[in-house]
């Protein structure tokens, strides 16, 4: 695709600061209370699930200096005018003393997230801005190709779409007004915008060396098999390179797709996706996977979903979004009672990408540009595509859920499940469940407790779990919450780690105790420990707190590599899996199988850290841990064997 032609844009400024060409918008001295904006209206609900690459520098600025160098909204005007109108999501520079920060705000919620870069930077930010459902993140980039991460804020934001495209605007304040800030802003490239449409000015394509047929084709005959598109229960087996293990679990269908590991097996990027069912047709949760475990359409935890609705579909920059999909989940509502099935699953396609677009770093827009603020100049290659019926093509296919236990449980298979059983495909899971609550297979089996920022305190007999944390200044706050369970009694039920199918890790919370909305990501736990007996007294010998994960004297002590359970040889550096935690009394899930799958091989406790994920939105959360009265509300493991 090509950059947006930005003489196309409708430019306002008030004091002759801007300079305006078809790459580049260069902002010289521009004051905080000029009136400077330069956008253009790309039409009413365009910018749904939008994914915007753009360039910036900032040279000079004086103290409060500051402009918005990429938003969308519904709204014409500057910041001021996003404020008042509480529209307009917005990625602004501001200069603070002799330092930049760079904010991603959402006017309408008002959250915002923001990375601290320290003293003006001499280098070009590549920027990759992008709304997924009520997820905003800007990825910020020191190199052209977007590989060197400085950053990446993401916010909880509204879901409003959006018609206007930002390559500037000014703040507009009489609040030191006479603050300035100069730079300029280039390269502004529309990947994708509504579903129904892709950019309208990127004007330059290539065309494919054929031309696609209609997707329909690929859901006929011969192509149901594994070379292409497969529909299935389980997950995808890497290394005999099978599918393997169907089942059904609890309320979750679970459909898995293989698309292959150099790119689109079957050329097709589709843009929406269609679930029918009968049944329990209101009030679903649909979620769909990519590769890297992210979702590209949907939400797990939202029972918003009905019948025949049409979900965009949105794939992320490198590294975390990529064009495999991986898993399709279908959730009936826990209250439900109902067996519900699948009749179809469709998907809908408005551009045509031919199959050697590459699978890695936004496959699309493969984008190489070198830049300088004197020439500020780009090269883009863009791949190769042709226009395609923008029509919904179905396949048919009937797979039924029915509940076979009280138990609700879920299974969101993520790129975690790198393999997985070999067992006959008729067989269903039975699930197993580990916990303190009387409805436990296996009890006597759970550690809970969290650790402290800088505290040698132990909460191993608390009633609930702390995650989270909140900065600000001598009030600041950060807590990981940690959870182990026994899986010893696998041992006497299953002989191979494939037996296992799925696992889930279920908790509730009780309530926010600070701040906002987080996302709470659980990553597996390296080293063992005990969670100790204390409600927030100093940590007894053999206890785990904020910087030993087992308390003592110098003959017995364990440290952690670094304090509060950071370092590598403490806990993996890649997630499990994530949920955004957003509501008192309401039970979350995380899909913990490949940690579950270790445990089994390894011998150890399944032992879990959770986390709030690294520069988003503060906030303290309570969940209830198994030491609370209620046992219903304490948190359980289902391992689903077969």
């Amino acid at each position: 695709m090509a950059f947006e032609d930005l003489t196309t844009f409708t430019e306002v400024d008030s004091a002759g600061d801007l300079t305006v060409d078809s790459t580049s918008v260069v902002f010289d001295t521009m004051r905080r209370d000029a009136v400077s904006y330069v956008y253009k209206d790309f039409g009413v609900n365009y910018f749904q699930n939008f994914d915007v690459d753009f360039e910036f520098k900032i040279d000079s600025g004086n103290d409060q200096g500051e402009t918005i160098v990429c938003a969308v909204s519904n709204t014409i005007g500057t910041r001021s005018d996003f404020e008042t109108a509480n529209d307009g999501i917005a990625f602004w520079a501001f200069v603070s003393g002799t330092s930049l920060r760079l904010f991603l705000t959402d006017w309408n919620t008002d959250n915002s997230s923001l990375i601290i870069i320290g003293s003006m930077p001499s280098n070009i930010f590549y920027c990759t801005f992008s709304r997924y459902g009520t997820t905003a993140t800007v990825w910020v980039y020191s190199d052209p190709g977007r590989t060197s991460l400085i950053g990446s804020p993401n916010i909880t934001c509204e879901t409003g779409d959006k018609r206007y495209l930002y390559a500037l605007s000014s703040r507009d304040s009489l609040a030191t007004a006479a603050a300035t800030i100069t730079g300029y802003t280039q390269n502004f490239e529309v990947n994708f915008g509504s579903s129904s449409s892709k950019s309208s000015s990127s004007s330059s394509t290539s065309s494919s060396s054929s031309s696609c047929p209609s997707l329909h084709s690929f859901w006929e005959g011969d192509y149901f098999d594994d070379n292409y598109w497969h529909k299935q229960f389980g997950s995808w087996d890497a290394i005999n390179q099978e599918w393997d293990s169907q089942f059904f679990a609890g309320r979750d269908v679970v459909w898995i797709l293989n698309t292959g590991d150099g790119g689109w097996n079957i050329g097709y990027r589709p843009d929406t996706i269609r679930i029918t069912t009968t049944g329990v047709t209101t009030g679903l949760a649909v979620q769909v996977n990519n590769a890297n475990g992210y979702a590209i359409a949907g939400n797990q935890n939202l029972y918003t979903y009905n019948s025949g609705d049409v979900l965009p579909m949105s794939y992320g920059p490198f590294p975390f979004g990529t064009p495999d999909i991986v898993s399709i989940l279908v959730r009936r509502p826990i209250a439900a009672t109902s067996p519900f099935s699948i009749i179809s699953i469709e998907f809908g396609e408005t551009v045509c990408e031919s199959i050697s677009s590459s699978s890695s770093s936004s496959s699309s827009r493969s984008s190489s540009s070198s830049s300088s603020s004197s020439s500020r100049s780009s090269s883009s290659s863009s791949s190769s595509s042709s226009s395609s019926s923008s029509s919904i093509s179905s396949s048919s296919s009937s797979s039924s859920s029915s509940s076979s236990s009280s138990r609700s449980s879920s299974s969101s298979s993520s790129s975690s499940q790198s393999s997985s059983s070999s067992s006959s495909s008729s067989v269903t899971p039975v699930d197993i469940e580990f916990s303190e609550r009387l409805t436990a297979d296996y009890s006597g089996v759970t550690q809970d407790t969290f650790i402290e920022f800088h505290s040698r305190r132990n909460y191993g007999a608390a009633t609930t779990i702390e995650v989270g944390a909140v900065y600000s200044g001598a009030t600041s706050q950060q807590m990981q919450g940690m959870i182990q369970f026994d899986l010893t009694a696998l041992n006497s039920l299953i002989t191979n780690v494939n037996q296992i199918s799925h696992a889930t890790l279920n908790m509730r919370t009780q309530t926010k105790l600070r701040g906002g909305n987080i996302i709470v990501d659980v990553k597996r736990i390296k080293k063992p420990w005990i969670q100790g007996a204390g409600t927030g007294r100093e940590a007894t010998v053999g206890e785990v707190e904020w910087d030993h994960s087992k308390f003592g004297d110098s003959t017995t002590v364990v440290w952690w590599e670094k304090h509060g359970m950071y370092g590598d040889s403490d806990r993996n550096l890649n997630k499990e899996d994530s949920a955004w935690i957003t509501a008192s009394e309401t039970l979350y899930t995380w899909d913990v199988f490949s940690a579950v799958r270790n445990a089994y091989q390894t011998g150890t406790n399944c032992k879990l850290l959770l986390q709030r994920r690294w520069m988003q939105t503060s906030g303290i959360w309570e969940f209830y841990s198994s030491e609370d009265p209620d046992d219903t509300k304490r948190p359980y493991l289902v391992v689903g064997i077969i």
